[in-house]
C-alpha cells in the first residue's frame, strides 16, 4: 500500500473540504453546569442492555438529569468492556475501547461518578499510553486513578509516576518558547479529548492559539534556535487543523470558529476549511459533516499527517463528526455507516446493530443489506479476536432482523456476505472455542440454505466428535460430490483426506486404504492443474499432508519446499506452512525437521500466537528424543516477548514460569483447556504411556475441533497403517 507523507495527508484533509460544501446544525458545547446541577443517579448497564442503552445516548443529545444518569451507567460499563479486552491481553483494543468510554461525553458532561470501579482499566489504560509516549493522555489517566485509590503504596506510585511524567516533559521541551508551546499545546489537546471539562477545552484552544501566533511572528526570525524554528514550522503548518479537531471532538464547529475569531486568525485557515464549519455549524445540510468526518478518518489513518495531533485525536474528531452527521440522518443508513465505522472501531460494534437495524427496511436494495451484514460478519470476528466471544454473541443475535430482511424472496441470493455465511463464521467461532452445542444449530441453518464446502466440513468434525461417523461421512461425501462437479481439487482433496482420517480412527481399514489412494490421485491431479500463488501452496501442504500417511519422506519435503515456494509474499500461506511442517516433524519424530520449521519461523517473525506453538512442539519433541536444546526454542521464545493472552500464558509455562496448575486455571474456554491438558500431560511423559494415552483420547474427542493439538492427538493414537503408495503412481 502506497502511504501518504504528512504533506500529503493535509493535502487530503483541505481537498476533502473543498467539494462543494453543504452544512448542518451541531450541538455546542454543553453548559457545564446543565449537567452538573442535579445529583447523579447512575441507570445500571449491564451487557446485555448496553447496545440499546448507547443507542438512546448517541440518539438523544437533549441535556438534563434522565441523560445524565444514563451516560453515567453507559461509560461506566464501557470502562468495564475496555477491562475485559485488558485482561483478554488485547492492550491495543483495550486502549480504544477505553478511550471511546471518554469519547461518549461531551464538554461539560464529565461526572467523577464514572470512574467508580474503574481502577483497573485506568491503571491499563495509563501503563499504555505511557508505553506509547503520549504524556496528556498518561496524565489524565494517572490523575483519574489518582482519585480513585485509597492512600497507600499504590496511590504513591501513582503519584510518583505524575511526577516522573511531568519532570520528563519539562526536560525535553527544550528551552526555546515555541518549543515550550508546542510541547504545552499537544499534552493540552491530549487531555481535552478525555476530560470532558470546559476548562481544559479553552485552555488547549488557548495554548494552541499560543503556538500559531508564536510560530507566526516567529516565521521571519531566523535568529532562533532549529529546534524552535520546526516548532514553529509546526504550529503554522497543523495549529489550525489541531484546533478544528479539538472542538470536534466535541461536536462544536462553532466553538472552533469563535475561538479562531477571538483569536484574530481567520487569514490562518483555508477558506474551504471556514466554509465547512460555517455550513456544519449553521445551515442544517448533513453533507459538511460528512466531508468534515471524511477528511479527519483520512488524516487518523495516515501516520504523521498532523505532528501537533495525534492519531488518537483526529479520530476523536472523527467520531464527534459521525456523530453529529447520524443525529441528522438517524433513519439513513449514508448518515449511520460513518458512526458504525466508529463504534466498531471504539470496541461497541455491539451498538452498531440497532444503528443498522434502524437504517434499512422491506424496501431496502440488496446492496445496503450487504453492507450491513458485512459490518457484521466483520464485527463478529472483531470481537472475537479481542476476546470477548460473549459480545460477539450479542452481536449476531441482535443482527437477526437484518437476517430476516437478507432472506426476503425479493433480495435472496443478491446479499453478499449472505445471513447463511453470517451464520456459519458465528457456528466456526463456537466451534473455535470448543462449544460444539451451540455451533451445531447455527451450521444447521446455514447448510439448510446455503450447504458450502466451508459449512459441510465443519459439520463433519462436529457429528465426528459425537460419534456420529456416519453423518459426519455423509457430510463429507456431499463436500466431495460438489468439488468433483465444479472441478474444485482443493477442496476435494481436503475432503477424502479428512474422511479417510474418520475412516481410519473408526477401524475401517480397507475403506480408509482405499479413500486415502483417492486422495493421492486427486491430490496429485489438482497439483499439476494448480497456478503459482496462494491455492498452489495450499495443494502443496495437502499432498504433504497424503504423503504422510504413506511414510513417503522425500516426497513430503519437495511438496513442503514447493509450498513454502508458492507461499512467498503471501504470510498466511507462509504460516500455515511452517505450522503444518512443525506438526507433522512432532508427531514422525522427526527432529531436524522441527529445528528447520522453527528457525523458518524465526526468520520470517511469525506472529506471537503461530511461533510459539512451533517453539512448544519443538521443545516437547526434544524432550521426548531425550536430546539437549541447540537453542532455537530459546530463540523462538525470545522473539515474541511482546506476547500478549493465551500465548504468553503458554511461553510462560513452557518456561517454568507457571505451574501446570497455574496455566489451567488462565484457560478461559474449551479450547484452551483442552491446549492446558494436551501440553501439561506430555511434557511429563511420552505419548506411549498409558497415561498419557488417556490425555489423548480426551483431547482427539475435545468438542474442539479446530485446535491443531486435536490432529497430534489423533495421529498419535492412529492404528497403524501401513498404507503402501499404489503402483504406477509418480509422486512429483
Amino acid at each position: 500500500m502506497i502511504r501518504l507523507d504528512g504533506r500529503g495527508a493535509r493535502l487530503l484533509l483541505t481537498a476533502a473540504l473543498c467539494c462543494g460544501c453543504a452544512g448542518s446544525a451541531a450541538g455546542n458545547l454543553r453548559d457545564p453546569n446543565a449537567a452538573g446541577a442535579s445529583p447523579v443517579r447512575p441507570v445500571a448497564v449491564n451487557d446485555e442492555e448496553f447496545a440499546e442503552r448507547t443507542y438512546q445516548l448517541l440518539l438523544d443529545p437533549e441535556p438534563g438529569p434522565d441523560r445524565q444518569n444514563l451516560l453515567v451507567g453507559v461509560v461506566r460499563r464501557q470502562i468495564a468492556r475496555a477491562g475485559a479486552r485488558f485482561d483478554a491481553g488485547h492492550d491495543a483494543v483495550g486502549l480504544r475501547a477505553l478511550f471511546g468510554a471518554f469519547l461518549l461525553m461531551r464538554s461539560g458532561e464529565y461526572r467523577p461518578e464514572i470512574l467508580e470501579g474503574a481502577a483497573k482499566p485506568l491503571h491499563a489504560g495509563a501503563t499504555e499510553v505511557s508505553r506509547l509516549g503520549y504524556d496528556g493522555y498518561a496524565l489524565s489517566l494517572y490523575r483519574m486513578l489518582e482519585s480513585q485509590l485509597p492512600e497507600g503504596r499504590e496511590k504513591a506510585d501513582v503519584q510518583a509516576h505524575i511526577k516522573a511524567i511531568e519532570d520528563f516533559a519539562r526536560s525535553t521541551h527544550g528551552d526555546g518558547p515555541l518549543e515550550v508551546a508546542s510541547s504545552e499545546a499537544r499534552r493540552s489537546l491530549q487531555q481535552a479529548l478525555l476530560e470532558s471539562d470546559p476548562e481544559g477545552v479553552t485552555r488547549a484552544a488557548d495554548n494552541v492559539t499560543r503556538l500559531i501566533r508564536g510560530a507566526i511572528e516567529a516565521s521571519t526570525n531566523e535568529q532562533r534556535s532549529l529546534l524552535d524554528r520546526n516548532a514553529a514550522f509546526e504550529g503554522y503548518r497543523d495549529g489550525p487543523y489541531a484546533l478544528v479537531a479539538l472542538y470536534l471532538r466535541h461536536g462544536d464547529p462553532r466553538g472552533a470558529l469563535n475561538a479562531i475569531s477571538r483569536a484574530d486568525l481567520e487569514h490562518q485557515f483555508p477558506p474551504e476549511l471556514s466554509e465547512t464549519l460555517e455550513r456544519a455549524a449553521d445551515d442544517g445540510d448533513p453533507e459538511a459533516w460528512t466531508r468534515l468526518y471524511r477528511a479527519f478518518e483520512s488524516a487518523a489513518a495516515t501516520e504523521g499527517a498532523i505532528a501537533l495531533v495525534d492519531s488518537m485525536s483526529m479520530s476523536a474528531a472523527a467520531f464527534g463528526s459521525a456523530l453529529e452527521l447520524y443525529r441528522l440522518r438517524p433513519g439513513s443508513l449514508q448518515g449511520a455507516l460513518p458512526l458504525v465505522s466508529q463504534l466498531v472501531r471504539y470496541g461497541m460494534a455491539e451498538v452498531a446493530t440497532p444503528i443498522l437495524n434502524a437504517a434499512v427496511s422491506a424496501d431496502s436494495p440488496p446492496e445496503h443489506l450487504s453492507v450491513c451484514l458485512t459490518v457484521v460478519l466483520n464485527s463478529i470476528v472483531a470481537e472475537d479476536s479481542a476476546g470477548q466471544l460473549d459480545a460477539a454473541r450479542r452481536l449476531y443475535a441482535a443482527a437477526e432482523p437484518l437476517f430476516a430482511l437478507s432472506e426476503k424472496r425479493s433480495v435472496l441470493g443478491r446479499v453478499a456476505p449472505s445471513a447463511a455465511r453470517v451464520r456459519y463464521v458465528m457456528a466456526a467461532v463456537e466451534a473455535r472455542h470448543g462449544e460444539s452445542e451451540r455451533a451445531l444449530p447455527l451450521l444447521e441453518r446455514s447448510i439448510a440454505s446455503e450447504p458450502s464446502a466451508e459449512a459441510l466440513n465443519l459439520l463433519a468434525s462436529l457429528e465426528r466428535q459425537r460419534n456420529r461417523t456416519d453423518a459426519a461421512l455423509a457430510a463429507l461425501d456431499r463436500v466431495i460430490t460438489q468439488a468433483q462437479a465444479t472441478k474444485d481439487g482443493i477442496a476435494a482433496t481436503d475432503a477424502l483426506i479428512h474422511k479417510f482420517e474418520l475412516l481410519r480412527d473408526a477401524g475401517r481399514a480397507e475403506l480408509a486404504k482405499k479413500t486415502l489412494d483417492e486422495a493421492l490421485v486427486q491430490a496429485i491431479d489438482a497439483q499439476r492443474q494448480s497456478k503459482p500463488g496462494p491455492s498452489q501452496a495450499r495443494i502443496e501442504r495437502l499432498l504433504a499432508r497424503v504423503l504422510e500417511q504413506y511414510g513417503n519422506q522425500a516426497g513430503i519435503r519437495r511438496a513442503t519446499e514447493r509450498a513454502y515456494e508458492a507461499a512467498n509474499g503471501d504470510a498466511r500461506q507462509f504460516s500455515a506452512t511452517v505450522l503444518d511442517a512443525a506438526r507433522r516433524a512432532l508427531t514422525l519424530g522427526d527432529l531436524g525437521a522441527a529445528r528447520a520449521a522453527a528457525q523458518r519461523a524465526i526468520e520470517a517473525k511469525l506472529a506471537p500466537d503461530e511461533i510459539v506453538y512451533v517453539a512448544l512442539w519443538l521443545q516437547l519433541l526434544e524432550r521426548w528424543l531425550k536430546v539437549t536444546s541447540d537453542g532455537t526454542t530459546e530463540e523462538a521464545y525470545a522473539t515474541i516477548d511482546d506476547a500478549s493472552g493465551w500465548p504468553a500464558k503458554l511461553r510462560s509455562w513452557a518456561r517454568g514460569k507457571l505451574s501446570d496448575a497455574e496455566l489451567t486455571k488462565a484457560a478461559s474456554d474449551g479450547a484452551e483447556r483442552t491446549e492446558a491438558r494436551f501440553y501439561t500431560t506430555l511434557f511429563a511423559m511420552s505419548p506411549s504411556t498409558p497415561a498419557a494415552k488417556v490425555a489423548l483420547k480426551d483431547v482427539a474427542q475435545s468438542g474442539a475441533v479446530d485446535l491443531i493439538e486435536v490432529t497430534i492427538a489423533r495421529d498419535l493414537l492412529a492404528p497403524p497403517g501401513p498404507y503402501v503408495l499404489p503402483a504406477k503412481i509418480a509422486v512429483p
